[in-house]
């Protein structure tokens, strides 16, 4: 009996090794319930993604075949191509459905701009300029969530209340608000812009910042480190670091990859 015992008792612990060892192996789940956060980590979304940096252009020109095949042989394929919103005389030609459809089966994206302003100044004058941008993205087809830059150009005189006006009203469209400037210490957009933030309690998640700080063209290969030298309080997502190229009428940009990923 006593023989029996102990091989009884030897078999019993053995069995339950053998259970905790199955418990421990991948995909066993005792539970009922297999969405328990106990048995499946939270979804961190982006926060789980590397962030890398890429490549892309914005022009004033038409984007045709001949252009693309231009901008691909001098510099590199462009990851985005920034376009503007509006037709301006001797400026910039606004963006149409062929060029849209060209740049989309090249894979590349779209900035959408929008260069209506002339006085970037004043509550009500931003909601107006605002309502047009958002009606001219829906007649483009332009889809929801993504950024409509302001194009405020260092020339231009802003204040708080004029960058009040667009986020706000862009922000209740389906749309987001992004903003293009001269982004460096002490530029009237900057000041502007950190006041509105400071007042308004606004983060910079919740504006898309564009800045203009040009160190010189370079091909997609030899694009420099993404240093945009913006002012503290200020999340650079998208930096313009070369303007006015000889060949293609392009600028170059550098953006984070989880900006890329909300545009057109």
């Amino acid at each position: 009996m006593k023989k029996k015992g102990v091989v009884k008792l030897l078999l019993v612990g053995f069995l339950t090794i053998l259970f905790t060892i199955g418990c421990s192996l991948p995909g066993f789940n005792n539970s009922e319930d297999n969405n328990s956060p106990n048995n499946n980590p939270p979804n961190n979304g982006d926060s789980d993604q590397e962030v890398t940096i890429e490549w892309g252009i914005d022009t004033a020109s038409l984007v045709t075949e001949d252009f693309y095949d231009c901008v691909v042989n001098e510099f590199g394929e462009p990851e985005f191509i920034g376009r503007y919103m509006l037709q301006i005389e001797g400026v910039s030609f606004k963006m149409t459905q062929e060029e849209i459809q060209l740049i989309h089966e090249n894979n590349a994206r779209i900035l959408p701009i929008y260069n209506g302003v002339s006085e970037a100044t004043g509550y009500e004058h931003a909601i107006n300029h605002a309502e047009e941008a958002i009606n001219i993205a829906q007649e483009l087809g332009i889809p929801e969530g993504t950024p409509i830059i302001v194009d405020i150009e260092p020339s231009f005189p802003v204040d708080q209340e004029f960058i009040r006006g667009w986020v706000e009203t862009i922000s209740n469209s389906s749309y987001e608000p992004g903003i293009y400037g001269v982004f460096q210490p002490d530029t009237a957009v900057s000041n502007a812009y950190v006041s509105y933030k400071e007042q308004y309690g606004v983060t910079d998640e919740d504006v898309v910042i564009w800045s203009a700080n040009p160190t010189g063209i370079t091909t997609k290969a030899n694009a420099p480190e993404f240093n945009p030298g913006a002012p503290q309080g200020i999340d650079v997502e998208i930096w313009q670091y070369g303007l006015d190229a000889q060949a293609c009428n392009i600028d170059t940009n550098l953006i984070l990859s989880s900006t890329l990923d909300d545009l057109w």
